[in-house]
């Protein structure tokens, strides 16, 4: 901006009032403002100053860097400047060179329009004296104000710049919002249809031919047990083998079903906003129940020793019965009849810290890493049916419900399963 204090003379003087002109004229510049207003009107100011008979602006193209003229005052004035014959004598190219006011042909002076990022345009002046004649203050007052313009252009050519980059931003932006919502439904019904077929078609397809052996099995053994035969006792055993087996079958594939069914869930933000919806009050009575009664399938309700403080915990019952069930289960499963285990819980750290403990087989540690649903751990030493799988389970649920596991075991000793999960916050669930 310039400094009008410069340039006070004499107030006898016109040059006072075309510098309060210039200097309104700039004070008044914003981005609402077109080019072309600005410019004129710069153009019309100059046309006030004594000598002054015409003015031509010439503005450089920013798409291919040729020159144009933008206009010339007064329009009616019959002398064009020839900007080529001055493109050909090397005026211009001197012109942007050294950055300052070239006089030529004696009455008529070139100014650069001068910027930060370099010139904008050039103003061609014509006078009715000699360029010699005329007062320096009036040269650099006309150098000043063309400085003004070019810094004015650059700023309205940046704005213009950065309006177009947010355009093509929101452009790129829109277009790829497009493309994730079309692959985001793509993926959504890709999803729907998964989850239908492992939760409907797959199961009842898995689940009937299991169904059919089972009833098969206890038909037989029904019937076996109406004939007196010393022989059938061998038979009603194979039966009883056939559906032992198949009841871990039945366990285990209902199990891969239900970590299919996690994996899907996991990556639904839908259904994993929904799980912040639910949680569970009398967390204690929950464990206890589920303990109980896996304790009395195994005959072992002397075996059992709790500690539990009560909780409200922000997960689903059934998710959480799954969870302690899965555990216990395999505390029950890998410890002898009359070994002790331990089922205690408190509250720490806005979390409900459970600790399962048995006198049992135990895991090493390269087992405990391994934990996968497709890895039973230490098949040759002890069958494990269905442990991996179970603990993945574990896992899964843990993780999808911001929960932590952790296990502590020694082989031939014991093992402490740590489950924490999230207290629930009753105010914020009720109101979403």
């Amino acid at each position: 901006m310039m400094d009008k204090s410069e340039y006070q003379f004499s107030k006898n003087t016109d040059i006072n009032i075309i510098i309060d002109k210039m200097y309104n004229l700039y004070s008044s510049i914003t981005d609402k403002i077109p080019t072309s207003y600005f410019l004129t009107q710069y153009m019309q100011i100059i046309m006030d100053i004594d000598y002054v008979n015409s003015i031509s602006v010439f503005l450089f193209s920013r798409i291919d860097h040729d020159i144009y003229l933008f206009k010339k005052l007064p329009e009616n004035y019959i002398n064009i400047i020839d900007i080529d014959a001055l493109i050909d004598e090397g005026i211009i190219a001197e012109t942007i060179a050294l950055a300052k006011v070239i006089p030529y042909n004696n009455n008529m002076l070139l100014i650069p329009f001068l910027s930060v990022d370099g010139i904008n345009g050039i103003a061609v002046i014509t006078l009715d004296l000699s360029v010699e004649l005329l007062e320096n203050r009036i040269v650099k007052l006309l150098y000043i104000g063309a400085h003004n313009i070019g810094n004015t252009l650059g700023y309205f050519y940046k704005a213009e710049d950065e309006k177009k980059s947010r355009e093509v931003a929101d452009q790129i932006i829109a277009s790829k919002t497009l493309e994730l919502i079309e692959d985001k439904n793509k993926l959504h019904n890709r999803i729907t249809e998964l989850t239908t077929n492992l939760s409907m078609v797959i199961p009842h397809e898995i689940r009937t031919p299991i169904n059919q052996i089972l009833g098969s099995t206890n038909i037989l053994k029904k019937y076996l047990k109406v004939i007196d035969n010393e022989q059938i006792t061998d038979f009603y055993e194979l039966l009883d083998d056939i559906e032992s087996s198949t009841q871990r079958l039945k366990r285990i594939t209902e199990n891969y079903i239900y970590y299919a069914n996690l994996i899907i869930i996991s990556f639904n933000i839908e259904e994993l906003q929904k799980l912040q919806k639910y949680y569970i009050e009398g967390a204690d009575s929950i464990v206890f129940e589920v303990v109980m009664n896996k304790a009395m399938s195994y005959n072992r309700e002397q075996d059992v020793e709790f500690s539990l403080v009560e909780a409200s915990l922000q997960i689903d019952e059934i998710y959480f019965i799954k969870i302690i069930e899965e555990i216990i289960d395999n505390a029950f499963k890998f410890s002898g009849h009359g070994t002790h285990i331990a089922v205690k819980s408190e509250i720490q750290d806005n979390y409900y810290k459970i600790v399962i403990s048995d006198k049992g087989k135990g895991l090493s540690r390269e087992e405990i890493k391994s934990i996968n649903p497709y890895l039973q751990h230490n098949r040759s030493v002890i069958e494990q049916q269905g442990s991996g799988l179970g603990l993945s389970i574990v896992y899964k649920l843990i993780s999808i419900h911001s929960g932590k596991i952790t296990i502590n075991s020694e082989p031939g000793l014991f093992t402490e399963v740590t489950l924490s999960l999230p207290l629930a916050d009753l105010d914020t669930i009720i109101n979403l």
